[in-house]
């Protein structure tokens, strides 16, 4: 990403783009996350979870917003890091709207209707219906499998097709 926007904006060096870069996480994200965001020098911000360790969506938002809104003041500089000006992305409206393509890495939306309705097609309402039902079932046994042995421990309620889990004991043992 670093190398995608400096060679749009070659005025920019890489500590700078560097500084604008955030990465999100939860606070019970395995800590490979975190040490990834460190050796790409990425900014980590460690979100608080819920009681069922889950990370909701609602803190995401909020900790999103809370960085715009201290971001985005000043448009200018999120336009020149992000402004792709092509001659096949013609602009009909420029200087009447702001042009929010500038403003996010994707210049548009993200095609994903005709993938979803070619899975619809193949195997239905029905078909996506049993798929998930048995993915549950799945995990329902899972889970049995993991009480049913001394050594592990559900640590959280299973949703879905998800179940965590872990050993008993001391953390050398893991």
């Amino acid at each position: 990403m670093v190398k995608r926007i400096k060679k749009d904006n070659p005025n920019m060096n890489e500590e700078l783009i560097k500084s604008k870069l955030v990465a999100y996480t939860s606070s019970q994200s395995n800590s490979s996350v975190e040490k990834a965001g460190f050796l790409g020098s990425m900014r980590m911000k460690l979100l608080a979870v819920d009681e069922k360790c889950s990370l909701r969506g609602a803190t995401l938002l909020e900790a999103i917003e809370k960085d715009l809104d201290a971001w985005i003041k000043d448009t200018r500089n999120l336009l020149e890091a992000f402004c792709v000006d092509r001659v096949y992305l013609p602009c009909k409206n420029f200087g009447f709207l702001p042009d929010y393509r500038h403003w996010q890495i994707s210049l548009g939306r993200h095609f994903r209707s005709l993938k979803f309705w070619f899975v619809l097609r193949i195997y239905g309402i029905s078909g996506i219906q049993k798929y998930i039902r048995d993915s549950i079932s799945l995990a329902q046994y899972f889970e049995s499998l993991v009480k049913s042995d001394s050594r592990f421990e559900v640590i959280t309620e299973r949703t879905l097709g998800l179940v965590c889990f872990r050993m008993k004991g001391e953390n050398f043992l893991t």
